[in-house]
């Protein structure tokens, strides 16, 4: 800020506070861990974290940037073992000169760890990889559950044998709830936090409190905390799982305002996520990213699918079946389409790179990497105008 105070959000600001303990703790040399800007994240994480036989965990806030992560090493990791062969570092990881220089006093050839790193890599990327490198591997850490458990699930498919740990569920604006077990994307309310108090999906005009939710209904969190939010509509939507100990048991269901809606069929994130899933299955084709776009030039309005492969696979060609498979998934959305309010579901073809192209734009316009979130639906003209002039013509 012009006064020289950081703003940002609550984990950086905690991470940075806790800066003294990483020399014990992390591969990567601590002065640059928030050093974003000055050379390529995923180059520098990994440079540090493959060289390391005794890797223990894996952590991040969301589990979509581990998924990144462990794609950017599957992709580069002949570039990343010969760095470490030599005691070199390759123009993937973009320094800036400066960065270079002082990065290199880190870097020593280290050619045993590198044969046993190839030797590991050239056996393939099956559910052991994780551990073939890292044989003391104890965890992976990341928030999952509703758009995020896509990317958890493609982290196990390397991550055969380490257990995950799905992490708290909170914000800036509190603690809300934490994991009783690993595995699992439950949580249990953290009762002293806050004072919590509950919406209803079905009744907005009432409020209840922690001891009046039913197992199986779905309410918006409302929060009274020391830092003076009052009744604040925090705008997560969770799902009672049950109690424990007379202590609520919840899973995040998704963001209030984040379901599309045309006439009032409120289609969900989950919805459009096992639109996907059958996609995929369909088309055999892996769907590394999407977004839903709203075409209004037609008349009725519908939903378009916009899929990101980096196959360059044509996926348009299956939009009758998605529309079946829609129209099976909610029973709403087939009731207006039947009405003809809705029109027939669109599929089109991002170009490869884009939803990564728009990360690191909002890196570079100041977001921390952690809080940049996954792109799922074009809720504003910057990102409209951003997705939309990256479609491949068929």
């Amino acid at each position: 800020m012009p006064d020289g105070r950081s703003a940002t959000n609550v984990p950086e600001t905690t991470a940075k506070q806790l800066g003294f303990i990483y020399p014990y703790l992390l591969n990567v040399p601590c002065d640059h861990l928030f050093r974003v800007d000055d050379m390529a994240v995923y180059y520098r994480i990994l440079r540090f974290a493959l060289e390391d036989p005794n890797t223990m965990y894996v952590f991040s806030v969301f589990f979509s940037v581990i998924q990144e992560l462990m794609a950017y090493m599957m992709q580069y990791w002949e570039i990343l073992v010969y760095d470490i062969e030599h005691g070199t570092m390759n123009d993937l990881a973009r320094p800036k000169p400066e960065i270079r220089e002082e990065m290199m006093r880190y870097i020593k050839p280290n050619p045993e760890r590198a044969a046993e790193l190839r030797a590991e890599f050239e056996k393939g990327f099956d559910e052991t990889l994780l551990k073939r490198l890292w044989p003391n591997m104890s965890v992976i850490y990341g928030i999952s559950g509703t758009i995020y458990t896509a990317y958890s699930n493609e982290v196990r498919k390397i991550a055969a044998g380490i257990p995950f740990d799905f992490a708290i569920h909170g914000a800036s604006e509190g603690l809300f709830a934490a994991p009783y077990e690993l595995e699992s994307e439950n949580r249990l309310l953290v009762v002293e936090s806050c004072y919590f108090e509950f919406i209803p999906k079905e009744v907005e005009e009432k409020i209840l409190s922690l001891d009046e939710l039913v197992p199986g209904g779905e309410y918006e969190i409302v929060i009274t905390n020391q830092a003076g939010l009052y009744r604040y509509r925090i705008g997560d939507i969770i799902k009672c799982e049950g109690y424990m100990n007379g202590c609520p048991i919840i899973s995040f269901a998704r963001r209030k305002g984040h379901p599309v809606s045309l006439c009032g069929e409120k289609t969900s994130e989950e919805d459009l996520s096992e639109l996907v899933r059958r996609l995929e299955k369909r088309s055999g084709c892996r769907v590394d990213n999407w977004v839903i776009h709203i075409n209004y030039d037609n008349h009725p309005a519908s939903y378009v699918l916009v899929t990101e492969n980096s196959g360059g696979a044509d996926l348009s060609v299956y939009s009758d079946a998605a529309e079946e498979d829609m129209r099976q998934i909610s029973k709403l959305y087939d009731r207006f389409r039947f009405n003809l309010a809705i029109g027939h579901l669109g599929i089109l073809n991002q170009k490869p790179g884009t939803h990564e192209e728009w990360r690191l734009s909002r890196i570079q316009k100041g977001t921390a990497p952690t809080q940049v979130k996954p792109v799922r639906i074009l809720d504003s003209p910057e990102k409209e105008e951003f997705f939309m002039n990256r479609i491949i013509e068929q």
